[in-house]
């Protein structure tokens, strides 16, 4: 299963949201994420979550910590 991530452009003269495929994942890496983070900024091209690396700040702006080579 593909979790699809969407991003709104605005609505069309017939009143209908207007929407754009950013990017698709498959359930699994989310679920092989420890955190479960929604957010498709968190993973890598590979699909591999960014809960360990150190570069990835946005973990600090959600409230993690980095510990133990990390996000915690």
């Amino acid at each position: 299963m593909e979790i699809m991530f969407l991003k709104g452009n605005g609505i069309d003269a017939s009143g209908m949201l207007q929407v754009e495929l950013t990017r698709s994942l498959p359930q699994a890496a989310l679920a092989n994420c420890p955190h479960f983070i929604f957010m498709p900024e968190h993973y890598r091209e590979d699909n591999t979550c960014r809960c360990n690396d150190k570069a990835h700040k946005e973990m600090k702006e959600w409230g993690y910590k980095w510990k133990s080579n990390r996000w915690q």
